[in-house]
């Protein structure tokens, strides 16, 4: 699995056909034709929601399809010895690749082609950003020749997703582990747009961007912690 260019609460799929194919690998100073798919956010980071465009920080809709010759499309998804490449977003809407040199990672430039990116119009209502696009006139599951947008369908809702249970022992004295992490939790929950903390799976989807975001700024995480100890 790739590391995600970026995590944040706005990013998430949205409805839309394939991108156009790249021919030529993007990486900077590569040479080679573009041989593989390789989706910048991950299906797993993406839980569910559609997967060949994404809305980021920015309200922008980016293309999450990019291809990659095969030699960087294993470094970027991390084959057995880890990840050795890295494309982030950085600067706005900028998508710069970041190769590991064994003590962090180096920035070797900005993708050349950059994903495919739209621009939405943007207003305000009731104190939140609301996203409107100019496609009234398709109908529902109609797609959008110039930009991809295909305007959403109604669906049957899906079948439950199973569950299982993942218990954590904790503090029950004067320190009532249960509550700090219910606690923490909920002030995650409000900033990742979970709207309820205990229902169903948001707990572990809460959790889990949480743990993502400390598995790829470990090098920072772990400089703070050995800091913290030497205070």
């Amino acid at each position: 699995m790739s590391l995600a260019p970026a995590i944040d609460p706005l990013i998430r799929g949205v409805e839309g056909k394939k991108p156009n194919a790249n021919e030529w690998c993007p990486i900077p100073g590569c040479i080679s034709r573009a041989q593989q798919s390789h989706h910048l956010w991950a299906k797993s980071y993406l839980r569910g929601q559609p997967q060949n465009w994404v809305q980021l920080p920015s309200l922008s809709v980016c293309a999450n399809i990019m291809g990659l010759c095969s030699r960087h499309h294993g470094d970027v998804t991390g084959d057995p010895g880890g990840h050795r490449g890295w494309i982030k977003l950085e600067h706005g809407d900028m998508f710069v690749y970041h190769e590991a040199d064994g003590r962090g990672w180096k920035m070797l430039g900005p993708l050349k082609p950059q994903p495919e990116i739209i621009g939405l119009h943007r207003e305000k209502h009731e104190g939140e950003a609301k996203i409107s696009r100019e496609h009234l006139d398709l109908k529902p599951g109609e797609t959008c020749d110039q930009c991809g947008y295909t305007r959403p369908a109604k669906r049957d809702p899906l079948p439950r997703r199973r569950q299982a249970t993942w218990g954590v022992s904790v503090p029950d004295d004067s320190e009532i582990g249960a509550d700090v992490l219910d606690d923490w939790v909920e002030q995650f929950a409000v900033l990742l747009g979970f709207e309820e903390s205990k229902k169903g799976l948001a707990r572990y989807h809460v959790i889990a961007v949480v743990f993502a975001w400390a598995m790829q700024n470990r090098g920072t995480l772990i400089e703070d912690v050995l800091e913290s100890r030497m205070r």
